[in-house]
């Protein structure tokens, strides 16, 4: 078990900081998805460009090209949102963040980290801030599109494709112990002192359950276990009372 040095205060000032972050997020989001509409709508649609007398359209080409496009788009919004959410809570403690190149599976890739050494539960609300956002953002997405799969929405489904890929990647990591020693899961446990495993596990189950909303018409148990399952992952927090 790892103990936390610092007043009891100090830890529900954490704890009323991170539920806040959660909700601002989703509130920003529904925000977001209710004025900006350029991923289900033809916004662009009469918008071309005519070079001689080629027409080049801006939207998508006969074999959906674009709408490809703008799924990967989708995909790479998401990725930076989670990257966006360790970056903001690194910033607001003032733990000088940077870049970190680091490894999985031999691939190369790169995290946000930071220099200064925080308490335990701060680390514990850095690590899992990305985490936060992208369950925020999953559900508000299915929550206002619960036919999502059956709308021309590519990037609302990017950004879900990459929050139930990762969900799912981290959750098994988690669960085996797998990967870089700055995966979340691990930084969760550590600052948190639970089990690693649980942390995984509580992961997985938004991803696995947000997947099947997604391809089938859930029943109420499956989205509100997808909702208590993201929630979960506050009660570490929450022993440290």
């Amino acid at each position: 078990m790892f103990a936390f040095l610092i007043d009891r205060s100090d830890i529900r000032a954490g704890l009323v900081f991170l539920l806040i972050c959660f909700g601002s997020a989703q509130v920003d989001a529904q925000v977001m998805f209710r004025d900006v509409r350029f991923w289900d709508a033809d916004l662009l649609s009469h918008f071309s460009l005519v070079r001689g007398d080629r027409y080049v359209s801006l939207t998508e080409d006969e074999h959906g090209g674009c709408e490809l496009c703008r799924g990967l788009f989708g995909v790479g919004l998401g990725f930076g949102l989670h990257e966006g959410g360790h970056l903001l809570t690194n910033t607001l403690f003032q733990s000088d963040p940077y870049v970190k190149p680091v490894k999985g599976a031999g691939i190369p890739f790169f995290a946000i980290s930071h220099r200064k050494v925080l308490p335990s539960w701060q680390e514990a609300v850095v690590a899992s801030s990305g985490l936060w956002t992208q369950f925020a953002l999953a559900e508000t997405i299915l929550t206002r599109a619960p036919d999502l799969r059956r709308q021309r929405a590519p990037i609302q489904k990017g950004l879900l494709a990459f929050h139930v890929g990762l969900s799912l990647l981290y959750g098994v990591a988690g669960l085996g112990h797998w990967g870089p020693p700055e995966r979340d899961t691990r930084g969760i446990a550590q600052n948190l002192g639970v089990n690693e495993r649980w942390v995984g596990a509580v992961v997985l189950a938004p991803g696995l359950l947000d997947a099947y909303r997604y391809y089938r018409a859930a029943p109420r148990w499956v989205r509100w276990g997808s909702r208590i399952a993201k929630l979960a992952l506050a009660a570490p927090f929450l022993k440290k009372f």
